[in-house]
């Protein structure tokens, strides 16, 4: 039994060597706690890091419309860390309240492209 788990949990270690981060760069907090858009509104952008070993590096980081706010809140990698999904849930918006609106943008990221590169989105 021992030796199953440990089996497993190093097959699980060793596919975990890549971490996506999406990075909002359209919402701010305020020191009321309010969320709004920065002035001025930097690039959403995403980050892939390289976990396999200490201390972790980032790889790439590439502009790609992402939120930290409301669902969807999804930063995917496949199995085989090839390709990932990114979804926005909100975006900047001059026109709403605090400056963000709503959003609905999914992107797939090529991973294996030296940078990865968004291949397929929604608008």
């Amino acid at each position: 039994m021992f030796q199953a788990i440990a089996l497993l949990a190093t097959t699980l270690a060793a596919r975990a060597d890549l971490v996506l981060s999406s990075n909002d760069g359209h919402t701010v907090m305020n020191a009321q706690k309010i969320m709004l858009a920065p002035n001025p509104v930097t690039p959403d952008t995403v980050s892939l890091i390289d976990v396999s070993r200490y201390p972790p590096t980032i790889k790439a980081t590439i502009e790609v419309p992402g939120s930290v706010v409301g669902p969807p809140m999804a930063a995917w990698i496949a199995k085989d860390e090839s390709w990932a999904i990114v979804t926005s849930a909100t975006k900047a918006d001059p026109a709403a309240k605090g400056g963000i609106g709503p959003d609905d943008r999914v992107s797939v990221l090529d991973l294996t492209a030296s940078p990865p590169k968004i291949v397929q989105s929604t608008s």
